[in-house]
């Protein structure tokens, strides 16, 4: 499984990770704090994870017929907002371990 997480706050990574390592055994991560937009169209990944107040949030949000799984997460998210037919999913920083558990493990 791989999954590549995009957050330009440096000091999320390791929890992030953590949490990765909890509910996806196994996952190759790949973090990063900024991406091109050609490097985005080239993702490949089974979960893209990405913080809302990065800059390049508009345009991965805008994306269509994504074969990967986006999560967007943000500490100002109030609650879980799912849209499985996108691929699109809208989860609190702190349901993210929950989130991805349910997600991956039903």
């Amino acid at each position: 499984m791989k999954v590549v997480v995009l957050d330009n706050n440096f000091g999320r990574h390791k929890i992030i990770l953590e949490i990765i390592e909890q509910v996806l055994t196994n996952s190759t991560v790949n973090f990063y704090n900024k991406l091109s937009f050609e490097d985005i169209n080239k993702i490949d990944c089974d979960y893209f994870i990405v913080h809302k107040n990065n800059d390049e949030f508009i345009f991965i949000e805008s994306l269509n017929n994504c074969a990967y799984k986006r999560i967007f997460f943000s500490g100002g998210y109030n609650s879980i907002k799912e849209f499985p037919e996108d691929n699109s999913y809208y989860v609190p920083y702190k349901e993210l371990f929950n989130f991805l558990n349910c997600l991956e493990n039903g």
